[in-house]
């Protein structure tokens, strides 16, 4: 018998004296980050009991692997975080000969990509799933607002307070990360979203702070707040919003953008942190989530396009040919792939952000 409880946000797992810590495996993933049924199918066909919970940031992640309070056997950072933790040591080196899926079924132009410039020889990292950051819009309520022939084109028209005045009415949601809102804000000032000078960022913060009198911060359901009729705005990741458009009878009144002046392209890894107390389960698990079908049901799921190559021929055709899934070229043209900063930079970009948020501001 066993039975899970909630205690500061963390599910913790109550075991009868016979199950083993090898039975055991903790994942810490983004929220609705598998399929409903990933985790009880692994656990069906290996006999493991997975401890399983979400974070909605990587600052979150971040900070909850360095404290070393709680120990995960497997984690998905994104590729900029990745950079940095695997700088600080905290993953361990895989076992590929444990991992048969990373051989026959990655795509190897994101295997490539990640040898150049973040793990070479893929070292300590997988690639997982990647997506995109855009706007998401209630189209009826944003022409109430804003007039019939208003269009969104533009980060800069998001950051405008002049425009923000207006949207407040029906609901602005901008994402509560310093990693997401600075890249965006500095597309938005006709800068490289890696842009890191100190006069940079110290321009973008200005410009969220301008903004933030108008505009609610979080990360959390986001998606829920637009259609639901909480926001008429969000910033957005693309598979987030177009599963809740899916969700809804009026699919057609929201619509997810991709800015002119182009957007981020982010990659999230898969990776085992080098305090693991499992880590031969979490190699396991590794393969299992690279599996084609498994991979594909995830796909399917949660509207995210997967590094994983074989499990396109078991994505349903909706998903392969929904743009704002798998953006076409032109669009592909004008995303960026985040650069990893160093961390100065980082403690730079968090001071700014904190006295955009306040001082006693912590990542959800």
């Amino acid at each position: 018998m066993r039975f899970k409880v909630k205690l500061g946000g963390f599910a913790l797992l109550a075991l009868i004296p016979s199950l083993s810590l090898s039975e055991t495996l903790r994942v810490f993933n983004w929220s609705d980050y598998v399929a409903e049924d990933t985790i009880a199918q692994f656990e069906a066909k290996t006999g493991v009991t997975v401890v399983y919970d979400e974070y909605e940031s990587n600052e979150r992640l971040d900070r909850e692997l360095r404290s070393g309070t709680d120990v995960w056997d497997v984690v998905f950072p994104s590729d900029n975080f990745f950079v940095s933790q695997l700088r600080d040591g905290l993953y361990t080196p895989l076992s590929k000969r444990n991992i048969p899926n990373y051989y026959t079924n990655l795509d190897r132009s994101f295997l490539a990509r990640m040898q150049t410039d973040i793990d070479p020889g893929n070292r300590f990292g997988l690639p997982y799933l990647w997506g995109t950051t855009g706007i998401a819009i209630d189209k009826a309520k944003i022409a109430e607002v804003m007039g019939a022939d208003f269009t969104f084109t533009s980060w800069a028209q998001l950051f405008d307070p002049m425009n923000l005045r207006k949207l407040q009415r029906c609901g602005v949601n901008f994402f509560d990360s310093p990693d997401e809102m600075l890249p965006l804000a500095f597309l938005a000032l006709g800068k490289s979203p890696n842009a890191n000078s100190p006069a940079d960022i110290q321009e973008a913060v200005n410009l969220i702070k301008r903004a933030s009198n108008y505009v609610e911060f979080s990360m959390e359901d986001f998606e829920v707040g637009l259609t639901s009729g909480e926001t008429c705005l969000t910033v957005a990741w693309n598979g987030d919003v177009i599963a809740a458009f899916d969700e809804v009878d009026n699919a057609d009144n929201y619509a997810y953008i991709i800015p002119e002046e182009g957007s981020i392209l982010w990659i999230d890894m898969v990776a085992i942190p080098a305090n693991a107390a499992n880590p031969e389960r979490a190699h396991e698990f590794i393969n299992f989530l690279l599996d084609a079908e498994v991979n594909a049901a995830i796909v399917n799921e949660i509207a995210y396009p997967s590094a994983v190559r074989a499990a396109e021929a078991f994505v349903d055709p909706e998903v392969q040919t929904n743009e704002g899934i798998y953006p076409p070229d032109s669009v592909r043209a004008r995303l960026i792939i985040p650069a990893a900063d160093s961390d100065e930079i980082t403690q730079l970009k968090l001071r700014g952000w904190l006295s955009i948020r306040g001082a006693d501001w912590s990542a959800e």
